[in-house]
């Protein structure tokens, strides 16, 4: 989790680069992922929300790569 401006820009970047998408994108799926990185991806790259989102990394062992194919296998 991102906890101080160096650590949440770096957050965003690294969401931008695992989604390919903008910096309001990033920015905004950080926002609603209370700041992880892990989530954000999810969200973006799914479309899920949150309590959707928790729930796949729960059932995949916080294995971000498990949960995207998960929803992307529906």
């Amino acid at each position: 989790n991102a906890s101080n401006e160096k650590l949440y820009a770096r957050a965003i970047r690294i969401v931008m680069q695992a989604t390919k998408c903008d910096y309001d994108t990033g920015r905004a799926a950080l926002d609603r992922a209370s700041n992880s990185a892990k989530m954000a991806i999810l969200l973006v790259e799914t479309g899920v929300s949150i309590e959707q989102g928790k729930r796949l990394l729960e059932q995949n062992n916080g294995f971000l790569r498990r949960a995207i194919e998960q929803v992307k296998s529906l």
